[in-house]
């Protein structure tokens, strides 16, 4: 009766050290699949970080974009005012010489006054 207690004591203590073994295995394989995990999620914090840069880089270049627009909108009005400006300068100018030059045809037209 003895002997049949002693290996019924040394297969449950190999039955407790082969559940012990195997436990300790899942602890092992839980522990890095948890470290892969948080790798894994480190890795997703940092690719939307980067994500939130770019946006935010896309972001004030169309800024840049929208301003340049309206900064070229604005420039091409003034080119336009000053062609006009221009113009209506020389039209003047057109004119005034005209008037002279009928100024000059009328003064040479006269006959010269005796004194």
């Amino acid at each position: 009766v003895r002997g049949r207690g002693k290996s019924s004591a040394a297969a449950e203590e190999a039955a407790l050290a082969a559940a012990c073994s195997a436990t300790s295995q899942k602890q092992a394989r839980a522990n890095k699949a948890a470290a892969e995990a948080r790798s894994l999620s480190e890795q997703a914090r940092a690719a939307a970080e980067q994500a939130r840069l770019a946006a935010e880089r896309a972001r004030k270049t169309a800024a840049l974009a929208k301003e340049a627009e309206a900064a070229e909108a604005v420039a091409k009005e003034e080119a336009q005012a000053a062609q006009a400006q221009v113009a209506k300068h020389e039209a003047a100018v057109r004119e005034k010489r005209a008037a002279l030059a009928a100024q000059e045809e009328a003064t040479l037209q006269q006959p010269p006054q005796q004194q």
